[in-house]
């Protein structure tokens, strides 16, 4: 028995643009405060530190709009019949770090959904691909992001 349909399948390649965003030397400095980082050119916030690009896409939701798991809800991301959600690893390209006074876009894009039967019962698993271009349009980062729904 399938989980998926074909109106949440339609849903891949569904894409949303954010941007453009300029990356400013304070923004730099807090993010690798918050996150304990080390090297003095984050620190200084001429360059951020490599994960800083997640931080581009994170919505700024008020509580009463959250889940109850306490994350926003994802737009770009079908309904599906099953509710508890998880990471299920994370792939980056790094071609160049992001530093200040960078005007970015990003490019986010469900770029498969599918399932399996795990040992508990079935699995829906949907990834999602990230470019962060620059003002050239030259891809800087490129993530790919797997869920886990059970």
């Amino acid at each position: 028995m399938t989980l998926l349909n074909q109106e949440t399948l339609a849903a891949i390649g569904r894409s949303e643009t954010l941007g453009p965003i300029t990356v400013l030397r304070q923004e730099i400095r807090k993010y690798a405060i918050a996150t304990g980082q080390t090297f003095q050119p984050f620190l200084d916030g001429d360059e951020a530190p490599p994960m800083y690009f997640m931080a581009l896409a994170w919505k700024l939701d008020e509580l009463s709009d959250l889940a109850e798991d306490g994350l926003p809800h994802d737009y770009l991301i079908p309904d599906f019949p099953l509710e508890k959600r998880m990471g299920g690893g994370m792939r980056v390209e790094l071609n160049r770090p992001i530093v200040h006074g960078d005007t970015l876009c990003a490019e986010r894009t469900l770029v498969e959904i599918y399932e399996k039967q795990g040992r508990a019962g079935p699995l829906i698993f949907h990834v999602t691909r990230m470019d962060i271009k620059d003002a050239t349009g030259d891809v800087i980062i490129r993530s790919y992001d797997e869920r886990i729904i059970r």
